[in-house]
């Protein structure tokens, strides 16, 4: 390693970089905002290395491994990286690759996966390729994918952006179950609150999944009762993995329950008493029909529209109820990409309500047509209400 000393006075007078070169172990050291201009580091291991900010141009980094490595804002300007092993790497739009100088890279450690598979890159080919990376997410299902949560979660993160440079590139089957989504995002977004989002986003999607097929199941028992002669009284509550509970824990437990007797439908809040009471439009013996779904949140939209809630307000909610009603009318609407809207618009209202007597009045008057579009929403009552009311 003695060839990579080299004089100046630049990086030598650092004690650090001095013994970094002597050995070419550069592992988990942090090198951040170092002027490292010309520095000879061939085959060093630079496996989760930090060069944030750091002047990096002209340096050879042939057969380095940068698996890891974090690269922001990074200067690469005429650096050799022909052999290096990139996995992982963390680059951004402020990494300066012009120039670059690489034949050829390794995709994983111990040199797998080498692009190009055959021969070597063209000029600027690899700057290419770099940049690309810049532009997506590669999000990593280990375990295999629920593809509808999936979905949902990702037009949930394209109404909350607004753009639609937010597409999906493509998918890898690893094998054994895993899956690699890589997404598309906009230069300007932050990518790792874009990964925290799908990842958050898709969990409470796989979950409101299995709660939608427990309330089809639910709703199957409440039709069945319905038509009997004598007039049915149901309470529905939240089941436990068992789908067993005694009248008597039920009592004791103090939870949100929902009554449909006839065709009244009230809520009750633990052991308080009545928070709403409210006749239905349509009977529990029927199901909305998608256009009467569409009158229903039209009808919301005029109440918010007419309200004297502030303008910011009611245009964030507002927002989120037309994302809701366009997939409504949709020929095949996605049920739950409209009730996460709703339920989104109802947490606005809901936080509104608690400082504005004019915002209670508003979002006690919505909650029974939210109650009304649950069951052809597919989902439980208290997912657009949990935590509301």
């Amino acid at each position: 390693m003695i060839d990579q000393l080299r004089p100046g006075n630049t990086y030598l007078r650092d004690t650090q970089l001095r013994q970094w070169l002597l050995t070419g172990e550069g592992t988990d050291n942090n090198f951040d905002r170092k002027t490292l201009q010309g520095i000879n580091l061939e085959e060093a291991k630079l496996r989760n290395a930090s060069f944030i900010g750091a002047d990096l141009s002209g340096a050879n980094l042939q057969n380095a491994d940068l698996s890891r490595a974090r690269l922001l804002e990074t200067q690469l300007e005429e650096t050799n990286l022909t052999g290096a092993t990139i996995e992982d790497w963390s680059i951004n739009n402020q990494t300066i690759i012009d120039n670059v100088i690489c034949d050829y890279v390794y995709l994983k450690e111990c040199q797998q996966e080498r692009r190009p598979a055959i021969g070597n890159f063209a000029p600027g080919e690899f700057a290419t390729l770099v940049r690309k990376t810049i532009e997506t997410v590669d999000l990593i299902f280990k375990d295999g994918i629920d593809w509808q949560a999936f979905l949902s979660s990702f037009q949930n993160l394209q109404v909350e952006c607004g753009s639609d440079e937010l597409t999906i590139q493509s998918f890898e089957d690893k094998g054994d179950g895993a899956f690699v989504i890589r997404v598309n995002v906009p230069r300007s977004v932050d990518k790792a609150e874009i990964e925290r989002y799908l990842k958050r986003q898709y969990q409470l999607e796989a979950q409101l999944e299995a709660k939608s097929e427990q309330l089809a199941n639910l709703m199957e028992i409440t039709k069945l009762l319905a038509g009997r002669p004598t007039q049915s009284y149901i309470g529905v509550t939240a089941l436990s993995k068992s789908e067993s509970m005694s009248e008597a824990s039920r009592q004791e437990q103090g939870s949100k329950n929902y009554t449909i007797q006839g065709d009244n439908i009230q809520a009750v809040q633990g052991d308080k008493n009545v928070v709403w009471q409210q006749k239905q439009n349509v009977s529990a013996q029927e199901e909305l029909t998608q256009e009467q779904v569409a009158e229903l949140l039209a009808e919301i939209k005029q109440k918010i529209s007419s309200s004297a809630l502030p303008e910011a307000i009611q245009e964030k909610a507002i927002k989120r109820l037309d994302a809701a009603a366009d997939e409504v009318q949709e020929k095949e609407p996605d049920r739950q990409l409209a009730a996460g809207n709703l339920k989104r618009m109802g947490e606005t209202l809901a936080e509104a309500s608690k400082t504005s007597e004019e915002a209670k009045k508003l979002w006690d008057n919505v909650q029974p047509i939210l109650v009304q579009v649950a069951g052809w929403l597919r989902v439980a009552v208290d997912y657009l209400l949990d935590n509301l009311l």
